[in-house]
């Protein structure tokens, strides 16, 4: 049986995105709620197991802005996977999963405007840190940033090897996405 393999989106959770505003101005400063998600393909074709967590907070030092969730909040719409998931990814010895993407890199907007594309950055997870690329759409109205992001990852890449969850064979690549707001601060 192909072992199951699940990485929570946070990240997705992780993941943050290329747009912000110029480094001259001020750093980003997370607005609302945020919220991380992944998606991992059954075996059984048509089937999906999906987390969610929306401890998930922003961060900008004025040279790299990271997205940070913790994964010891990530839930699926199954409780019995929900332990599981927590033991796979050892919540204990690495809470949390980030991404992170150089100001320096990123693409900027003007006022009320929007824009979609594809980037890149680094993602820790499992005590892993890889680079990901991801694509991202954001829009600016009224000084807020609104940024969706989505990416794919192999979770073999990071360590984490799932046995089957009560029974049911999940494939390699996980889809990761968040959404959050950010204003400059």
């Amino acid at each position: 049986m192909k072992s199951a393999r699940l990485a929570p989106a946070f990240c997705v959770v992780a993941l943050f995105a290329s747009v912000a505003p110029p480094a001259a101005l001020a750093k980003l400063s997370q607005t609302g709620t945020a919220s991380a998600q992944f998606k991992d393909a059954e075996s059984v074709p048509g089937a999906f197991l999906t987390g969610t967590t929306t401890r998930v907070t922003l961060a900008d030092d004025g040279t790299t802005v990271t997205l940070t969730a913790q994964l010891e909040s990530l839930k699926t719409s199954q409780s019995l996977y929900d332990k599981q998931l927590r033991s796979t990814l050892e919540v204990g010895t690495y809470p949390t999963a980030s991404f992170k993407v150089t100001r320096k890199s990123l693409r900027f907007l003007s006022s009320r405007s929007s824009a979609s594309g594809a980037a890149s950055g680094s993602l820790t997870l499992h005590g892993a840190t890889k680079p990901v690329k991801f694509k991202y759409h954001a829009t600016l109205t009224n000084a807020t940033y609104r940024v969706t992001l989505t990416a794919s990852i192999d979770d073999g890449e990071f360590g984490i090897e799932f046995l089957s969850l009560l029974g049911v064979s999940y494939n390699q690549e996980v889809q990761l996405s968040s959404t959050f707001s950010a204003i400059d601060r």
